[in-house]
């Protein structure tokens, strides 16, 4: 099974949770150095609420592939996450997320909304 199969089971299982990470273990072991894999076990991490874990996967995304736009994003949650909000906008302007949401999707646009409410929560 190639990566892009494991990649599309995870992406279907995001709900399933434990079971989606055993899938993405999985691809890790067939193909460690795929950094799109690291990033859906970051992101799958992240909405188990599994921050600390979520951020190791996330840097092993990035370690492979610095410039990702979606790596990046996820990261701009995490720290949202971690309230850390304006290290998140700094990384959303710094890699011009909000001006390429058309391209990214809605995955981006969500990310810029929870900024925003996040900020107008803290007063920011």
């Amino acid at each position: 099974m190639g990566s892009e199969k494991h990649f599309s089971l995870s992406g279907s299982m995001l709900e399933g949770g434990d079971e989606a990470l055993r899938q993405l273990e999985g691809a890790l072991q067939r193909f460690p150095e795929n950094p799109s894999i690291y990033l859906w076990k970051a992101k799958t991490l992240l909405d188990l609420e599994r921050i600390p874990e979520a951020n190791e996967a996330l840097h092993e995304s990035l370690a492979r592939s610095p410039e990702n736009i979606l790596a990046r994003g996820l990261q701009a949650q995490i720290h949202i996450k971690e309230g850390r909000v304006q290290e998140a906008r700094r990384l959303l302007e710094r890699y011009g997320i909000p001006e390429n949401t058309a391209f990214q999707g809605s995955f981006l646009a969500e990310i810029e909304r929870n900024v925003k409410d996040s900020e107008e929560s803290s007063g920011v």
